[in-house]
């Protein structure tokens, strides 16, 4: 259990949040982790493709980390379809991670399941990370809410490019 766990009762945001989702949050095994990788794109996306899929959950979450808030990643099991969280002012951001190659996108009934999550389980907002890319009918469903937030493999690139600054 990490320092995380032991401090969730005094995180203001956290009392929006579903009790079966803070329960998953407090049995938390591992928190996120910057991996090194290329600074240019085709070697880049080369690289995350060849991480474990926990490793690329765990790099990921990172770059919330490096802006100041407390993240963290679920445990495997039992894990409310989120990968990782992050305790942000407004409210809990889930996240969800998916490692999948560029002639695999993310089509709308992955991403109509993630809404549905961040909807259940009153998170403030939602990121859809991917290596890949999101269909059309994705991101048209992606923009009838306001709590869902899409990142495609350029995206990602860029975070680790320019930086990322969450709102």
């Amino acid at each position: 259990m990490n320092s995380l766990a032991v401090h969730r009762p005094h995180w203001p945001c956290a009392r929006r949040a579903k009790k079966e989702l803070l329960d998953a949050l407090r049995a938390d095994a591992m928190t996120p982790e910057r991996a090194e990788v290329p600074a240019e794109y085709e070697s880049f996306l080369q690289s995350v493709m060849e991480m474990d899929p926990i490793r690329f959950e765990r790099h990921v979450m990172s770059f919330f980390e490096q802006c100041g808030h407390p993240t963290g990643l679920t445990a495997r099991s039992n894990d409310f379809g989120v990968d990782g969280y992050v305790m942000h002012r407004d409210g809990v951001i889930v996240v969800q991670c998916k490692r999948y190659a560029a002639t695999n996108p993310v089509g709308r009934p992955a991403l109509r399941q993630f809404k549905g999550v961040v909807e259940e389980q009153a998170a403030y907002r939602g990121y859809f990370v991917t290596t890949s890319r999101f269909t059309n009918e994705a991101k048209e469903s992606a923009e009838k809410s306001n709590r869902i937030v899409l990142i495609d493999g350029p995206a990602l690139f860029n975070w680790h490019r320019d930086g990322f600054q969450l709102e």
